[in-house]
């Protein structure tokens, strides 16, 4: 499969709501009918104070129920690609952090083991979720994210790579992540590497869309749907749609210390 030439719908999982409409919108646009399985849908209600993301977006106050508003983004914008959205209702890391004040009573060590177990435990249900997604849709091949910057990003990184290992059938395709990936270049190639030293196979795919307008106009229209994240994201808005979408075809093994 070349990312630019087969046609038909693909599925894209998406770790939060703009991801695969940021990475994969002119991919989106050319197959109508794909899917979107996107993991941190949810968060903290209006009790709590604004996270310092969404208080940099110029639009929420406290007692909004943000996400909702982002979903409601999301569906917006995969709408002009008539892609499904699939909202798996997973938190959102700036919503399960601790409080800082019960972090503050532990240890650095106890404190970093404490993340190490949680981030495991979210893992494991996050492919599972996924798993049942994917296996629920007449889809045959899925674009998955190569885990840049967040930590959420490398958690369904983690989650999506030991799932394709698992479905050899299915065809798995990683992307990397923009804006991250103009910013870390070098980090990106450290996880290409690390996926083919743990026994992964990679193959450079054309590239999907480019600079707007022209093919990318859809996207654009894609991408100014999520108004909330205009702000935050600053001037990777622009870096978003001036750069191609990145795709790499990943082919299934044993690990290599098998």
């Amino acid at each position: 499969m070349a990312a630019g030439t087969q046609d038909g719908p693909v599925g894209v999982v998406s770790p939060h709501l703009d991801d695969a409409v940021y990475s994969c919108g002119s991919l989106l646009c050319r197959r109508p009918g794909s899917h979107v399985v996107t993991v941190f849908t949810a968060g903290g209600r209006g009790e709590e104070p604004l996270a310092p993301w969404d208080e940099a977006s110029g639009i929420f106050k406290r007692g909004d129920d943000v996400m909702s508003v982002r979903r409601e983004e999301d569906l917006e914008a995969l709408a002009h690609a008539g892609a499904q959205a699939h909202h798996l209702g997973f938190w959102d890391n700036h919503y399960r952090l601790p409080p800082k004040v019960y972090l503050s009573r532990l240890r650095r060590r106890a404190q970093q083991a404490a993340k190490e177990l949680a981030f495991g435990a979210l893992e494991v249900e996050v492919r599972e979720a996924i798993a049942r997604q994917v296996h629920q849709l007449d889809v045959a091949t899925w674009f998955i994210p190569l885990g840049l910057w967040h930590v959420d990003h490398r958690l369904v990184a983690a989650a999506c790579t030991e799932l394709a290992r698992c479905s050899p059938e299915l065809g798995w395709v990683v992307y990397e992540e923009l804006p991250y990936r103009r910013r870390l270049e070098t980090e990106a190639a450290e996880l290409r590497r690390a996926l083919v030293e743990s026994g992964f196979g990679l193959e450079a795919l054309p590239p999907e869309g480019g600079p707007v307008p022209g093919a990318g106009a859809c996207k654009q229209v894609m991408v100014e749907c999520y108004r909330s994240q205009a702000k935050p994201m600053g001037e990777g808005i622009q870096l978003v749609l001036d750069s191609g979408e990145s795709f790499f075809r990943l082919s299934t093994g044993r690990p290599a210390h098998d």
